[in-house]
């Protein structure tokens, strides 16, 4: 099995930045740090893995992770990416000019051969609303037997993309 992560920050290790508290070195806060692409690993068979992010085309586009999903969201049988991402201060920008507190939700189509298509502009405004995002989850929500997806953000708003046709809708 393979299978993709999501990270909040590229954070190196604590060492890299000097973050204090009270004069006491301390760790840093996640926003402290640049957002992270989608790691996707692929399963050598062998128990290890090789990080095949860069050749599968989901490397890309940097962002907070805070939840992503391997699911078929466009029914033809093979696991898509969906990422949920936003940052946690929602005054990062005095911080970080270059970070945004909310940001796009990502989501590739998954082509076979290990290689994904960032779709997620054809999902509509909807989707590519920024918002600050704090979760994801999946399952059959209409009950139609194919899985949808549902992105929660911080306000508690439910973003629902029901599966029906080539790509997830808004709903």
């Amino acid at each position: 099995m393979d299978f993709a992560v999501s990270k909040l920050v590229n954070g190196p290790a604590c060492e890299s930045l000097s973050c204090r508290i009270q004069g006491n070195r301390a760790y840093c806060h996640p926003d402290n740090y640049k957002g992270r692409t989608i790691v996707l690993f692929h399963n050598n068979g062998n128990g290890t893995f090789t990080d095949v992010s860069e050749k599968s085309a989901v490397a890309a586009p940097e962002a907070k992770g805070m939840g992503t999903v391997t699911v078929d969201l466009t029914n033809d049988e093979w696991p898509d990416i969906m990422q949920a991402n936003g940052a946690i201060l929602d005054n990062i920008h005095m911080y970080q000019s270059e970070v945004s507190y909310m940001e796009e939700k990502l989501m590739f189509r998954n082509l076979g051969k290990a290689k994904f298509d960032k779709v997620s502009e054809q999902l509509g405004t909807d989707f590519m609303m920024k918002t600050a995002d704090r979760g994801l989850a999946v399952g059959d929500f209409d009950n139609d037997g194919d899985m949808d997806a549902a992105i929660v953000d911080r306000e508690d708003h439910i973003q629902r993309y029901a599966t029906t046709a080539a790509t997830p809708t808004t709903g």
